[in-house]
């Protein structure tokens, strides 16, 4: 029997349960995909690869400058699955396979985790600019759905050149709505002024990896300054 029909015929006997289209879609790719890892091994090297960069640029650059935000506070993950977080509640069997099967499709981009308990805290979703197709709307509506239902709060934060760490860290901390774990937390270094144009500076990262403060008027004024040994060692 084709795999063509032994999709239309369990397609047809799950409509007989009254599970909407959507459910029966999320059911049959559930089941394609135990049936491919239920395939037997084949000779020869396995085809995988292990990705160049964990992170892509722009999420680098916001997981550096997380870092200097949350120091003290809470420890940061990237690129968690949801299914390490959720677990469905639904009562139908069938249902719960293919809300299983949604959940462990899907991942938040950084999760912020108590340091001591690693109990989460807070999710994060970095927005990139320009338009998002359907499919991207309809996940990050789904993720919402998911932190809302389970009470895990869940901001979005768009891609941005650089970011004020200050700033940032009074953000997560309110929507994190844990305020007092700001007492023990380390202060961020008070951003200089423009040694060009006397704004003030915000940290930025470089490219290399390396935290730097970057003048707030750009692109009027590019102007770049290192950041001090101290600071880099007390942020490590």
């Amino acid at each position: 029997m084709s795999d063509e029909i032994k999709v239309t015929l369990l397609t047809n006997v799950l409509r007989t349960f009254g599970l909407s289209e959507q459910a029966i879609d999320e059911l049959v790719l559930y089941v394609e995909d135990l049936s491919a890892e239920a395939e037997p091994a084949t000779d020869g090297p396995e085809p995988f690869r292990l990705r160049e960069h964990f992170l892509s640029a722009a999420e680098h650059r916001f997981y550096l400058v997380l870092r200097e935000a949350t120091q003290g506070w809470a420890q940061v993950y990237p690129k968690v699955g949801l299914g390490s977080l959720f677990y469905a509640t639904c009562s139908g069997y069938s249902q719960y396979l293919a809300d299983t099967h949604r959940i462990n499709h899907n991942h938040v981009d950084f999760l912020l985790c108590r340091p001591d308990s690693l109990r989460p805290a807070l999710g994060i979703m970095l927005d990139a600019k320009g338009e998002r197709s359907a499919g991207s709307r309809q996940a990050d509506g789904f993720v919402a759905a998911v932190f809302a239902a389970a009470g895990l709060p869940l901001i979005h934060i768009p891609v941005q050149r650089s970011y004020n760490a200050q700033e940032l860290a009074g953000r997560l901390s309110r929507a994190a709505k844990l305020p007092q774990l700001d007492a023990g937390a380390q202060p961020v270094a008070t951003p200089p002024c423009c040694p060009r144009c006397g704004s003030e500076m915000e940290l930025g990262v470089a490219t290399g990896g390396i935290l730097v403060w970057m003048c707030t008027n750009f692109p009027c004024c590019r102007a770049v300054r290192r950041v001090e040994p101290e600071l880099r060692r007390t942020r490590a």
